[in-house]
This record gives structure tokens, C-alpha cells and sequence, in this order.
């Protein structure tokens, strides 16, 4: 069995008050990564000085870019077989890199992988209208999220990376992307880290999401309407189970546009127009 080389990637914009429980979650994995690569967005607060103390992390600074920037940014400098991302106010609960990577290690090696994600509230903080406590309270757990990707490098590349004209639905358009590719995925039905619901997330910018994710739930729908078609056995039948995994990240980015709209206001235009 060939041992495959990992690296995280952590995007991160003004989030010092976050960014070491996540760093400390990577470090203390039952299985090391080979590198930690953090992307430093145009932090205005204490980011740098934090980085400052973590010989252990490469740490890359740019102009504030958005987060599929800073990902992409991260990716191009990485060295390893895999890539593992993971936001800077998420954190990954024990073993589970080693989960994931051996996956990809096995007899039968798949090209990327999830964990499920579950949600914690920030103290003080009340379950936002994004939150998957108020979206789906049936089953609040992320099954597909950034924050629990592990991919091979060079399936990230020929999926052409994260898309930079987007800031909100970056992580529904790129994981839609590699849905309907011909690569192999693998779940591991575990809740194996958790992302943190607090006011700073991008979730809830709502200007932000009024613009972007109408875009990112276009293509999240045409690429399940391609999957549902392309996935089926010989007779052309659609195979309702992979289909049917995309709805609860698609029913969630509806709920989002929606309340978007209705909470934003939009200029009229002008008369004669």
C-alpha cells in the first residue's frame, strides 16, 4: 500500500479568535498532515501576530480575495497527494484525517471523500435562519461540506477549483461540479468535526447572498438533473440514491436564496426601464 502525503488547507479573514482551536484540531490528528498551509485573506486583526507563533504552519498573506481565492491559492502551493480543507472557525474532532486518508489508501482508492459536519452555537449566540438547527432540525448535520474534504490534488485541479467570482455558494458550486464527475467519492457516515455559528460567518451576509447564491443553486440543479440521467444502471433508470443525496444541500441553498430576497432590499429601477 503506497502512504499518500496530506495537506490542509485553511483559508481564514479575521478570524483570530477562531483560528487556534481549528489549527490545534489539525496538529493533535491521529494521523499528521505532511503540511498545514493557512491563507491569510487580508486579515485586519491579530491573525499575523497569532501565525507568528506557529513555525508548524506555512502561512501565505494576500489582499482579500474571498474564500474560493484563498483556497485556490492554498491548493497551487501545496506538495502533497491530498489536499484536506477545513475553515478557520471549524475544527476536526480526532482521527479523523486518518479515517479519511485511508480510504483513499485502501484496496479500493476512491479521488475524494466527507465526513459528516455537525454545527456548534457560539455562546451567547442564537441559531441564525441559515443554520442547519433551523433548516433541517431532522437531521442537522453537514453529509457534504468543504470542511470535511479530502480530495487528491490532482482531482482538484482538473475540476478547475474553486470558482472566485463567488463568495457565497463557492462550496455547493464546486462540490455540484464534482458530483457529476467520473470521480469516486466516498462518505463516512460519522460526525467527525463540527463548524462553529457565530455572527462573523459568511452565511450570514445576506447582500452577499442575494447575489451569488441564486448562481451557485442554477448549477447545483442542472448538474443533479445531469447526475440523475448519467447515474443510472443500463436501461437509462435514474439511480434515486445519488439523486436523492443532494436534496437536503439543495432544499438548504433554496431556503437561503429565498429569505435572501425577501430580507434585501432591492433598488427599483429606473422609470422608463
Amino acid at each position: 500500500m503506497t502512504r499518500l502525503t496530506v495537506s490542509v488547507i485553511i483559508p481564514t479573514y479575521n478570524a483570530a479568535a477562531f483560528l487556534p482551536a481549528a489549527l490545534d484540531s489539525v496538529t493533535t490528528q491521529t494521523r499528521p498532515p505532511d503540511e498545514i498551509i493557512i491563507v491569510d485573506d487580508g486579515s485586519t486583526d491579530d491573525t499575523p501576530k497569532l501565525l507568528a507563533g506557529r513555525p508548524e504552519v506555512t502561512v501565505i498573506r494576500q489582499d482579500n480575495a474571498g474564500p474560493s481565492a484563498a483556497r485556490n491559492v492554498g491548493v497551487a502551493h501545496a506538495t502533497s497527494d491530498l489536499v484536506a480543507f477545513l475553515d478557520a472557525d471549524c475544527v476536526w474532532y480526532p482521527g479523523k484525517l486518518e479515517r479519511q486518508v485511508a480510504v483513499h489508501e485502501g484496496d479500493d482508492p476512491v479521488d475524494y471523500s466527507f465526513t459528516e459536519l455537525e454545527e456548534q452555537i457560539a455562546d451567547g449566540f442564537e441559531a441564525p435562519w441559515w443554520s442547519l438547527e433551523r433548516q433541517q432540525p431532522e437531521s442537522p448535520t453537514h453529509k457534504v461540506s468543504v470542511p470535511s474534504l479530502v480530495m487528491r490534488r490532482s482531482t482538484f485541479h482538473e475540476l478547475g477549483g474553486f470558482n472566485e467570482a463567488l463568495r457565497a455558494g463557492e462550496d455547493t458550486d464546486f462540490l455540484a461540479r464534482a458530483r457529476v464527475s467520473p470521480f469516486r467519492e466516498a462518505r463516512i457516515a460519522e460526525v467527525m468535526g463540527a463548524s462553529l455559528v457565530h455572527g462573523g460567518n459568511l452565511s450570514a451576509n445576506r447582500e452577499r447572498i442575494a447575489v451569488d447564491l441564486p448562481r451557485a443553486l442554477h448549477a447545483a440543479l442542472r448538474n443533479r438533473k445531469h447526475r440523475s440521467v448519467g447515474s443510472g444502471d443500463v436501461m437509462g433508470e435514474p439511480d434515486d440514491d445519488a439523486a436523492g443525496a443532494d436534496e437536503p444541500m439543495l432544499v438548504r441553498l433554496y431556503r437561503r436564496q429565498s429569505y435572501a430576497f425577501v430580507t434585501v432590499d432591492v433598488p427599483e429601477a429606473p422609470e422608463g426601464n
